[in-house]
């Protein structure tokens, strides 16, 4: 995983966290359009080598990834409700 990748990913992640903070569900799908291609070259890598280099900023991206998965799970939850409602 090159440094580059994983800025791409932390870049591409800050602007689908900003357009779920949003509730636009144009910007969250153009977002997450805009991130599968950085997604799809780091799925297909067997090994992520991180060095000392890389550490700092790949922790910065995961942090990104996980700040990105609470929130579609909190507005999955808030949707679920409202549906129920």
């Amino acid at each position: 995983m090159s440094i580059d990748q994983i800025a791409a990913l932390e870049s591409g992640m800050v602007r689908l966290i900003d357009a779920l903070d949003g509730r636009d569900a144009d910007a969250i799908l153009a977002e997450a359009q805009a991130l599968e291609p950085v997604l799809f070259a780091l799925r297909g890598q067997s090994v992520w080598p991180v060095d000392d280099h890389s550490r700092p900023a790949f922790d910065a991206a995961r942090r990104q990834v996980e700040a990105a998965r609470a929130r579609v799970n909190k507005l999955t939850e808030l949707n679920l409700r409202r549906v129920e409602n």
